[in-house]
């Protein structure tokens, strides 16, 4: 549905990723399952497709994968916590007045992410 890798392509790729500096950024949308409940999964669909859509513009096909029901992961070189916080920064933007279906949204989410050498 999202176009994404998944969790199981998350643990192959894993491996290719040992003895590198990476950053690893999981996030969540917030209130996934009350916006669910209250507009339908119709709706709820559309908002993990525009999720997936902002992970893929900012950051690629290659790093981005759905880790479970409405978590992502992102996953690539480290190059600085500046270039983190500015990546944020886009998907956030990218998700500010999404207009899924018929109706006009921000999707918020919640995001930590860390960096070191696998």
């Amino acid at each position: 549905m999202t176009t994404l890798k998944n969790r199981h392509s998350f643990d192959r790729d894993f491996g290719y990723l040992t003895q590198r500096d990476i950053s690893v950024m999981m996030i969540d949308i917030d209130y996934f399952k009350t916006f669910n409940d209250k507009f339908g999964h119709l709706y709820g669909d559309a908002v993990l497709k525009k999720i997936s859509e902002a992970l893929l513009h900012v950051y690629g096909i290659g790093h981005c994968y759905r880790y479970g029901g409405d978590e992502f992961l992102v996953i690539e070189d480290f190059e600085s916590k500046g270039r983190l916080r500015r990546n944020d920064q886009k998907v956030r933007e990218y998700l500010k007045q999404v207009k899924i279906l018929d109706l006009k949204f921000d999707i918020h989410i919640s995001v930590g992410y860390v960096y070191g050498q696998a």
